[in-house]
């Protein structure tokens, strides 16, 4: 025979079957919201004419920090039966400042793309933003409005009825640590915190995340420092691999003298005073076929090699020169009726073209026929005096 409870008596509860309080839906638009924000900082956020700006160039570290604050604001929200007020008040305050962040570079962007004009069309100049600045834009927009709506639900009574339970919280943790991870193997530049992360983590590892206390506050941060130190450590293989591309080279090496001009014509970026420098190459098909490459860096010819001596012979490229000035009108060469009939392209001592301009003069003490330039003169069909001033016939 069973006995009823004593009246007054605590109820007892199946914990480990209990139902659990669901995610709210607001809780799952807030992650959404701030995951687009912290992603959109990797992706390219404005492209002026052929160069593609990416967040981490810029202001996307500020979104990305933010971001990942907030996200782990929230998920200590969860888990928390005391602070929840506090903590979503946090998240607020940090995807606020992702969000303001994104708006301020959005608004530069198209005033800057409003205040060109008509000399945008004129310059054939575009300042567009891109899918980053706007899905970030929007996500950390909908991460405000969504913890300020958590903020208020946390004061009414809380998120959730009860702590989300350790699995759930857990999961969550992981989720987060292994993005942030992936991140960091992904961006080069985030390697330098890899010394922190796997100092950290090992310290809570050796202290307090015993296996059997994984799903504890201090064995999800040991767990997360470990996946940050790993994806750092990819990060920086990455990073020191680039070296050997141009991208991580200073210019003044990748377009030495003599280097391959089929090696470096496609290079857009170097490192210039320890800062990425972009490369702006201008490429010219030349009258006899080739294909002459210049930028600020020097010039070459398509299959040579690179020069960063004197300026780049563009006039060269588009003349019908073969021969210097000097061979051409050379004293006791064969006066010709084309010198002064056309133009004579020619190269002069310093290797540019030069053009040649003549004309003709009929004698009258004889029928010859006076060609007369700046290099000399002759009779046609007869010597050439180079250097020397016409005399009147």
């Amino acid at each position: 025979m069973t006995l009823p409870p004593p009246v007054g008596a605590p109820e007892i509860h199946d914990v480990q079957h209990a139902p659990r309080s669901p995610i709210p839906f607001t809780v799952l638009v807030a992650f959404v919201g701030l995951g687009s924000a912290f992603l959109g900082s990797f992706l390219p956020w404005a492209q002026v004419l052929f160069i593609t700006i990416n967040g981490t160039d810029g202001d996307g570290n500020i979104t990305a920090v933010a971001s990942a604050a907030a996200l782990a604001l929230l998920v200590g929200a969860l888990r928390s039966g005391k602070r929840q007020v506090l903590l979503t008040s946090l998240a607020s305050v940090a995807a606020l400042a992702a969000a303001g962040t994104y708006i301020y570079d959005l608004s530069r962007i198209s005033g800057f793309a409003s205040d060109l004009g008509s000399s945008a069309n004129i310059f054939n100049v575009s300042v567009t933003p891109q899918l980053g600045l706007l899905l970030g834009t929007v996500g950390a927009v909908v991460a405000v409005v969504s913890c300020l709506a958590l903020v208020v639900a946390a004061r009414r009574g809380g998120l959730i009825r009860e702590p989300m339970p350790d699995w759930r919280s857990r999961d969550l943790a992981i989720l987060v640590a292994a993005t942030l991870a992936m991140t960091m193997a992904a961006v080069p530049r985030w390697w330098v915190v890899t010394a922190i992360a796997a100092v950290a983590s090992g310290v809570l590892w050796m202290r307090w995340a015993a296996p059997r206390r994984l799903a504890s506050a201090v064995g999800l941060m040991a767990f997360a420092g470990t996946l940050l130190a790993a994806g750092g450590a990819v990060g920086g293989a990455l990073y020191q691999s680039a070296q050997h591309d141009s991208a991580g080279r200073e210019c003044s090496e990748v377009f030495a003298d003599g280097a391959s001009v089929d090696d470096v014509s496609a290079v857009d970026t170097c490192v210039e005073d320890k800062k990425p420098s972009f490369v702006f190459n201008d490429s010219t098909t030349c009258k006899d076929g080739t294909v002459l490459y210049v930028n600020e860096h020097g010039w070459g010819y398509a299959g040579g090699k690179w020069s960063t001596a004197d300026n780049a012979p563009r006039g060269r490229c588009n003349s019908n020169a073969t021969e210097s000035c000097a061979n051409i009108f050379k004293n006791g060469a064969t006066t010709e009726t084309a010198w002064a009939d056309d133009t004579v392209e020619c190269f002069d001592a310093t290797g540019d073209v030069a053009y040649e301009y003549g004309y003709s003069m009929g004698c009258f003490d004889s029928n010859k026929t006076q060609i007369i330039n700046d290099l000399g003169w002759g009779y046609v069909g007869e010597q050439w005096h180079a250097g020397e001033q016409s005399p009147t016939c």
